[in-house]
């Protein structure tokens, strides 16, 4: 039991929870939470009880996400480069999976940072695949995109950089 229940096994099932609410919202996520609570407090419920209430509150299926989180080893690991496109008024984004195994599926923010001291812009794609190409539009080239800026992902820390 010692080998089953170990401070990795935790971790991860909280990284799992913190990326579930950011898949879902905070609001659907913690009214399901509220009502898986209401629902099993005190009995037995499988991780398929969890996902059907957490379903029904996002309106949309979670399988695939269940079955990445809690069935799979591992994390994913990112590369990719990024460009302002200057007479298309956009940023181009490439990024790639280089773990082990099958691709994630991925929801993933790209932070775009302008010159100034305002507030980066967050814009959120989806990688569905072991590759991805992005557009984002943006009026001026940013001092800098990030990934994930707002550490909303277990994953290897990723490696991205401005293309050359």
């Amino acid at each position: 039991m010692r080998r089953v229940l170990n401070q990795f096994v935790y971790q991860k099932g909280g990284w799992t929870l913190h990326m579930l609410r950011y898949a879902m919202g905070t609001e659907r996520f913690w009214d399901g939470i509220r009502e898986y609570y209401r629902l099993y407090q005190n009995k037995n419920a499988s991780s398929d009880d969890f996902r059907l209430v957490m379903e029904r509150h996002a309106g949309r299926d979670l399988t695939w996400f269940f079955s990445q989180w809690l069935t799979r080893s591992g994390v994913p690991r990112l590369e990719g480069t990024w460009s302002y496109d200057a007479a298309a008024r956009q940023i181009v984004v490439d990024v790639m999976q280089t773990q082990t195994g099958e691709p994630y599926r991925l929801p993933l923010d790209v932070g775009i940072a302008g010159s100034g001291a305002a507030p980066p812009r967050v814009e959120r794609v989806e990688l569905l695949g072991r590759d991805g190409h992005f557009t984002i539009r943006a009026d001026a080239e940013p001092g800098e995109v990030t990934i994930d800026p707002n550490t909303w992902l277990l994953m290897e820390p990723p490696v991205f950089r401005k293309r050359q």
